[in-house]
């Protein structure tokens, strides 16, 4: 009725019958009624398919009309970011189905199609115990090649970044700005534009500093005890909106200026205004062994210094000579804009190119490849100001660059503040 309605110029029938067909839309016939909608522009009926399609792709993969499509219909499908699966290894499993129920004439196509699997949303069993020793990868080169060049960036500290991001349905990470101070935690999402509480705090925090390390948010503060008593680091657990704490055995009364992870395997600290310990000593802190070490045999010589990391290197950015007076007592600020970029790994110091603008206590962030540093404090005569000028510097072309500046002037006492994703 539809193709004699399309052939007669009767959009009345053609719709009824569109109607009908799109109140009868199952997971058996979504995939020809789909072909079959576009083939005569029924659009409510190609949606109302395409709906169904993504919504129970794992079981739409198993019909007769899916195993039938021809590979440039397979293709999209695959590729498609919309489509709903309980595992990515669904994909796979429903491409192998496709490709093996005509191997002889689909198996060419197959390098193709295992191109648009998320080798990253695979989990590591299935990945080792079953999609490489797949007979279709381990006898074809293109293939094996494809998986093993893969497998080098998953697990590599940069890879996240060059891996296809996870489909929608499989994507549980969302970016933020998470906010911490005294007790309480809140987060902030850009794409929401909304501000939500988290759950409260155990130790109330003060001159402490933050850090996103794998799925837990780390804070570290300033604790006096006892003897025999050990500092206590608590981690936010996203999944299920909880705080967890502990034990840091770490031996010095510390006030963490920065908080940063590297490569990780290891968090780094670079501490200011210890009592026991040489100040901006750089400590490397592992919390699945719940180690300290202190990293190299220098000291840094300078005091409210900003520290960022890439990834790869932790730059040290501002801060006041030490020699500015012999003690914390009388030490007064004195912004300079040395920059130093620290290896620490081989621990390696090197000085690039300094800030336009000199910085105290300043406050700094990393993304995609440009280290980014704004405010601070400057002397002037007897007192100090706030700056609110930014700057973004590009290690490439190893020059900083003035931004736009801040829109307020401000102050943040006692909160600590950073991107999470």
């Amino acid at each position: 009725m539809i193709a004699t309605a399309d052939y007669l110029l009767l959009p009345g029938l053609q719709t009824a019958a569109c109607d009908f067909l799109k109140e009868n839309v199952t997971t058996e016939n979504c995939v020809f009624n789909y072909y079959f909608a576009d083939k005569y522009q029924c659009m409510e009926l190609k949606d109302k398919c395409c709906e169904v399609i993504n919504s129970n792709f794992s079981v739409v993969m198993e019909t007769e009309d899916f195993l039938n499509l021809e590979v440039k219909q397979v293709m999209e499908w695959v590729s498609s970011d919309d489509i709903t699966v309980s595992a990515e290894e669904d994909v796979f499993k429903g491409i192998m189905r496709w490709v093996t129920y005509n191997k002889s004439e689909r198996e060419s196509h197959f390098p193709d199609l295992l191109r648009q699997v998320r080798l990253m949303s695979i989990s590591q069993d299935f990945l080792f115990d079953k999609l490489v020793k797949e007979e279709l990868i381990t006898g074809n080169n293109e293939c094996l090649n494809f998986v093993l060049g893969s497998m080098k960036w998953i697990f590599s500290s940069t890879g996240k970044n060059s891996a296809k991001p996870p489909r929608k349905c499989l994507n549980t990470q969302t970016d933020g700005i998470f906010v911490c101070g005294g007790k309480k935690a809140l987060c902030y999402l850009p794409h929401e534009d909304a501000w939500y509480q988290l759950g409260d705090m155990t130790l109330e925090h003060r001159e402490h500093s933050a850090t996103q390390y794998k799925d837990r948010v780390y804070i570290f503060s300033p604790q006096r005890v006892v003897f025999g008593q050990s500092q206590v680091a608590e981690y936010y657990m996203s999944s299920n909106n909880s705080w967890g704490a502990i034990q840091t055995n770490f031996a010095y009364y510390e006030q963490f200026s920065s908080l940063l992870v590297l490569n990780d395997d290891s968090t780094l600290y670079v501490l200011t205004n210890t009592e026991d310990a040489p100040e901006n000593t750089i400590f490397a802190y592992n919390p699945v062994k719940n180690e300290w070490k202190i990293v190299g045999n220098e000291t840094l010589d300078r005091w409210g210094a900003c520290g960022v990391t890439d990834g790869h290197h932790l730059y040290i950015m501002g801060g006041t000579d030490n020699d500015n007076g012999s003690d914390n007592e009388d030490r007064e600020i004195n912004a300079i804009a040395k920059v130093e970029r620290i290896d620490p790994c081989k621990y390696s110091r090197e000085e690039i190119a300094a800030m336009n603008e000199a910085r105290h206590d300043a406050f700094g962030a990393a993304m995609n490849g440009k280290i980014y540093v704004a405010g601070g404090l400057q002397k002037s005569g007897p007192f100090h100001i706030v700056l609110n000028t930014c700057e973004v510097y590009d290690p490439p072309t190893n020059e900083w660059q003035l931004m736009p500046d801040l829109q307020a002037w401000c102050v943040i006492w006692e909160f600590c503040m950073f991107w999470v994703d």
